[in-house]
């Protein structure tokens, strides 16, 4: 549908949902004013986490949201009476408005104190309640997309207070690994391995690795999310940085996952998923990367056939759009959509230009300028299209302001007080999440790059920035762990 004509459907959503938050503003400013006993009794039903989300088994922060109607204005108004600890202004939290958002210092404080008000260290399951997902593995609960360690990526990468807590749950577990724990960067041992090390935890990052590097590797998905390449892009990197003694075993097995990534692509059977996660986007991703190590041509050659293969997928939308065809609907989405192909496409044209791949970038591009998208995550919605915006080098100054601006509203309008702060609906809007794939973490990681920050997801390109303290200058390189200032020890 063209934007001119959800522009005005937008505008009155955006305008109920000021509406709504105004109406309650002003009952909030009214308590107040109430007699203390009555001050009393308010502060005692709202809790910082809702009774029994400890030990309940959902991932919301508050069983009311999960049971609401919906994510709509009334829904919000409901929400924040039941689960934020202190959601008036005068807490010192960002407004939930177009404007509290894009003022970059107050949103990100506001979302870092909603997460640590989720944080529960006390179960064993997940630390942090967010999608679903968390409970289907073994390191659901400390994964990267959906658990602990993506959690706490986002937190470091943006500036915002750590979560000691959290660190230190994570390296409980992560010093001994469950029974079939998978291996994967995104969904198991290797991201935990890779964020412990970014955080400056090295010494368990090393130990976590050598038990990593004992596992065999054959017989695993060749993707990004749980595959070779997601495990050899950080293998890679950790090799970049580590010791005379350690990079040699990282390197060997970067190479290993390398390999069988290309079998795959190669000579395996065609793969039913597209894109960047699980799709052959993700393995031109590695070996783009290993290009930018090993300087071999030959990978960057390999990389330009898997994206090549994504977009024979990709079709153009009403509007000229290139977009991802999955069953019956065109995604625009970082996870499995358009973006995500269009931001390895930008990672490649940094090593070498190709027109065909360029003009392919500018066409996947419109699908991240729409007026309206349905969910504020980062891998299936607006957080994904604004982290991608921030970052792409192939969209106007001018677009890319004003699509940031419009994806800052998006969110904006998804943002409900919890715990002190703001916090954001995950997958179906069905309950809040603090993950970093389909919740808080993510909307906190977008709206850093969309203020300037180089924050981005791991091994894609950055959103530009002036020189930062401890950053390196490479095309592809994220900030080195090195701008941490916990001192360094261990191996790796």
């Amino acid at each position: 549908m063209p934007e001119d004509a959800l522009r005005p459907a937008v505008e009155e959503i955006l305008r109920d949902v000021r509406d709504v938050r105004d109406a309650r503003d002003t009952g909030e400013a009214a308590a107040r004013t109430a007699p203390a006993a009555a001050a009393g009794t308010a502060s005692a039903s709202a809790p910082g986490r809702a009774p029994g989300t400890a030990s309940g088994s959902g991932p919301g922060p508050a069983s009311g949201t999960a049971s609401g109607s919906g994510p709509g204005p009334g829904h919000a108004s409901g929400t924040a009476s039941g689960s934020a600890s202190t959601s008036g202004r005068d807490s010192g939290e960002a407004s939930a408005s177009p404007d509290g958002l894009r003022d970059w210092p107050r949103a990100r404080d506001a979302l870092a104190r909603a997460i640590a008000a989720s944080c529960t260290p006390e179960r064993d399951d997940r630390c942090f309640p967010g999608d679903i997902a968390q409970f289907a593995t073994a390191t659901g609960g400390q994964s990267f997309a959906y658990g602990a360690a993506g959690v706490l990526h986002a937190l470091h990468e943006t500036g915002a207070p750590p979560c000691a807590p959290a660190e230190e749950w994570l390296l409980r577990h992560a010093k001994d690994p469950a029974s079939g724990s998978p291996l994967g960067f995104y969904d198991g041992l290797t991201g935990i391995a890779w964020t412990l090390h970014r955080i400056g935890r090295t010494a368990e990052a090393a130990d976590l690795l050598r038990i990593i590097l004992d596992q065999p590797l054959e017989g695993l998905a060749p993707g990004l999310h749980n595959g070779y390449a997601g495990i050899g892009l950080a293998l890679d990197d950790l090799a970049r940085t580590a010791s005379a003694t350690d990079a040699p075993a990282l390197s060997a097995a970067a190479t290993r996952c390398t390999a069988l990534a290309v079998r795959a692509l190669v000579d395996g059977p065609p793969s039913p998923r597209t894109g960047l996660l699980h799709g052959a986007s993700g393995i031109a991703l590695l070996l783009i990367r290993r290009y930018a190590t090993t300087g071999d041509t030959a990978l960057l050659d390999l990389a330009a056939g898997a994206l090549r293969r994504d977009l024979e997928r990709c079709r153009a939308g009403d509007d000229g759009a290139l977009l991802v065809v999955e069953g019956k609907r065109l995604m625009p989405y970082v996870g499995s959509g358009s973006a995500g192909i269009a931001a390895v496409i930008d990672a490649y044209l940094a090593h070498r230009p190709d027109p065909d791949l360029e003009a392919a970038g500018r066409a996947l591009l419109p699908a991240a300028l729409s007026a309206f998208y349905v969910q504020p995550g980062l891998f299936r919605g607006s957080a994904g299209l604004l982290l991608h915006l921030a970052a792409t080098p192939l969209c106007d100054p001018a677009d890319r302001r004003r699509a940031i601006d419009r994806h800052t509203d998006l969110l904006a309008g998804h943002a409900l007080p919890y715990g002190g702060g703001l916090a954001f609906p995950g997958e179906q809007l069905m309950r809040l999440s603090m993950d970093l794939a389909t919740g808080t973490a993510g909307a906190l990681l977008a709206l850093g790059a969309a203020s300037g920050r180089p924050t981005g997801l791991p091994f894609l390109p950055a959103a530009p920035a002036a020189a930062h303290p401890g950053r390196t200058s490479g095309p592809t390189d994220r900030p080195r762990q090195g701008s941490s200032d916990r001192p360094h020890s261990g191996s790796f």
